[in-house]
């Protein structure tokens, strides 16, 4: 059971609420604090429109970044997007894997 609810949080099965550059998901798992290296893979439901947050679970948001910590950009997230976002402790955010820099 661990696994499979593993396996859904980070192969694209999480729908976002939220609202525009203000995503929101629900994971499978419990998730009692952002560590570094934890990933989610997860479906857009709205294009960005610039810099983002993503609250997991009833954690405080944290920002969405590019590779390297730039803020996202309009449209480096479209509408039914899958994307793959790894915490990095050392920045405090969440960073967007294979989002051009």
């Amino acid at each position: 059971a661990m696994l499979a609810r593993w396996f859904k949080d980070n192969y694209g099965s999480i729908a976002s609420s939220g609202s525009v550059n203000a995503y929101a998901i629900l994971t499978n798992r419990t998730i009692p604090a952002h560590a570094a290296g934890l990933r989610f893979c997860w479906r857009a439901v709205l294009a960005n429109t610039g810099a983002c947050t993503i609250t997991i679970n009833a954690l405080a948001a944290k920002p969405l970044r590019r590779p390297g910590g730039d803020a996202l950009q309009n449209g480096d997230i479209q509408a039914n997007q899958i994307v793959d976002c790894v915490y990095n402790s050392a920045g405090d955010y969440y960073e967007c894997v294979g989002i051009n820099a």
